[in-house]
């Protein structure tokens, strides 16, 4: 992500009624994430101690920009603490990446990430960070919808042209990422290589998550409902991985993540939802 700290946060939004759009978004989708932080996972905002959520909009970064005022493109400062949003051109108007939800979700889970295990953002622990944050934004956005099988899997709908998203984490091979380890893409640690591959190679880490959040018992009913797989994800996130953490390591972080929040459950139920998360991990060759 550029370097643009210098000139952040940047002045602020003056009272209403003059709040741009963007603004409202994406203080509204701030709001909705903290609300998940505090009443699902038990997190006190960002840094676990309530601290405040800072937005930037409409920032453009003159040598990554397409067109005026054009940035497709959002990132969590890790040094000054805040999100950053950008817009993209889409069918002939700007649209600011605040105003989806799992957008905003997916940069404040990277300040999340920063708080806890602050996986590097380079190979395999980068394209840890980025899943964590695919997964924890898709969550958010589907809230109200308590049957994954019924959620909308894309990221970032309406934000490219032809109101494309940027991933789809039901299918990554929609969007050019491997949905297997057998397709993983050994990529130099470049800005051109995508920082050995965080943003192409996340989409199996994402796959993963995607099979645990649809996984069904022999009933044909859901084997976790979505806040206590939200729940394992963050235990391990927060509580088992380290900045050099690889994909078997988040498998095995998440498994004995579950093990924990099921350990008052009888055997054979704790046993079952260990066993459908290890079946996911396996589905995509992390094992």
């Amino acid at each position: 992500d550029p370097t643009v700290d210098a000139g952040l946060p940047g002045d602020g939004v003056v009272n209403p009624p003059d709040w741009a759009a963007e603004a409202v978004s994406a203080h509204a989708n701030a709001v909705a994430v903290s609300d998940f932080l505090r009443t699902v996972l038990l997190r006190d905002n960002i840094d676990d101690m309530g601290g405040v959520m800072v937005s930037t909009i409409n920032c453009v970064v003159e040598e990554d920009s397409p067109g005026p005022k054009q940035w497709v493109n959002a990132f969590w400062s890790p040094d000054i603490r805040q999100m950053v949003y950008g817009q993209a051109l889409v069918e002939g108007e700007l649209r600011s990446l605040s105003i989806n939800v799992d957008v905003v979700a997916h940069e404040i889970f990277h300040g999340v990430t920063d708080s806890t295990s602050r996986l590097e953002y380079q190979f395999q622990s980068g394209a840890l960070n980025e899943s964590y944050s695919d997964i924890f934004g898709t969550i958010v956005a589907n809230r109200g919808t308590d049957d994954p099988r019924q959620w909308d899997w894309e990221l970032g709908e309406r934000l490219l042209p032809g109101n494309r998203p940027f991933r789809d984490l039901s299918d990554p091979t929609l969007f050019g990422q491997p949905a297997h380890m057998d397709d993983f893409q050994d990529l130099p640690n470049t800005q051109a290589g995508d920082w050995g591959g965080v943003h192409v190679n996340s989409g199996i880490h994402n796959k993963a998550a995607f099979l645990v959040l649809t996984g069904e018992d022999d009933a044909g009913d859901l084997m976790m409902p979505p806040d206590e797989v939200a729940a394992v994800f963050y235990l391990a996130l927060s509580q088992r991985l380290s900045r050099t953490s690889q994909f078997i390591d988040s498998r095995n972080a998440v498994v004995a993540s579950a093990r924990t929040l099921f350990r008052s459950l009888p055997e054979d139920e704790r046993e079952r939802k260990v066993a459908a998360i290890e079946a996911a991990f396996t589905g995509v060759g992390i094992e």
